[in-house]
């Protein structure tokens, strides 16, 4: 509950009866030893199908039955780090290690593909690449964030909009409501945009890192470090730190229970 930040319900998973619906092992995939592993996966709106990304490749699944219904390669050698459907079942994206994005339709066929500039390596750190893909859950416009850079893209323009900022994005979340773009920087700043031009009206500093970052309701951000959830209120006027038993490495707020699922 955003307004009541204790846990009113922690399941045990462990008690939890479950069997393995199916398995997949595509012998399609490029045999390279550790980069073989699954970045990311995303159930379309409808739940009938799964994207995975597993190393070089964008899978694309029947999730009730397992079957693979199509192996996307238009990554070449690059590694897919990020995938997202859009809410209205008609596009997914999917982003990689080198920069680049590609907007699908919901077939499968390639619509869109643009790259990220400045992924130079920062310091000892790996190239960044793309961090995250997140469509807006009214008007279905697509963010993608790499390194100091995020793309805004809509069905309605021809042309994706690039944006350069002056810090490391972490990570990025669209409030429910489709009107906010939160940019949360690695340096442990989170940068409230409108949803127009994009424009900062709120800035809100938290600590250096995170791990995740959502809105739970208009005006209810969270941010999660390590054991640390951070629960910011009215543009970071007002904020409450809660700590986990364990890290966080996924949060996902639930509209129709008012909760966040850790």
């Amino acid at each position: 509950n955003p307004y009541n930040h204790h846990a009113t319900n922690t399941v045990d998973m462990s008690a939890i009866s479950s069997s393995v619906l199916w398995t997949s092992s595509s012998p399609c995939l490029p045999q390279n030893g550790n980069n073989l592993r699954v970045a990311a996966v995303c159930f379309s709106p409808d739940g009938t199908r799964l994207l995975a990304a597993v190393a070089t490749r964008v899978l694309l699944y029947d999730a009730a039955t397992g079957i693979l219904l199509d192996t996307l390669k238009s990554h070449r050698t690059a590694i897919v780090s990020a995938v997202d459907w859009s809410l209205d079942g008609a596009r997914f994206v999917s982003g990689d290690v080198e920069g680049k994005v590609i907007i699908w339709t919901g077939a499968g066929e390639g619509l869109l593909k643009y790259t990220h500039s400045g992924n130079a390596t920062e310091g000892e750190d790996a190239p960044l690449g793309v961090r995250q893909v997140s469509h807006n859950p009214i008007t279905h416009q697509l963010c993608s964030a790499a390194a100091r850079e995020f793309a805004l893209w809509s069905p309605d323009q021809k042309a994706v909009v690039k944006k350069k900022v002056p810090h490391i994005i972490a990570r990025v979340a669209w409030r429910g409501d489709g009107e906010c773009l939160a940019l949360g920087f690695a340096h442990g700043v989170v940068s409230l945009r409108e949803s127009t031009l994009f424009a900062e009206t709120a800035r809100i500093v938290c600590q250096p890192g995170m791990d995740v970052m959502t809105w739970m309701a208009a005006d209810v951000l969270v941010v999660g470090k390590e054991q640390t959830l951070s629960v910011y209120h009215d543009g970071g006027k007002g904020s409450k730190d809660v700590s986990l038993d364990s890290a966080v490495l996924v949060a996902q707020y639930v509209p129709n229970v008012q909760a966040i699922v850790l």
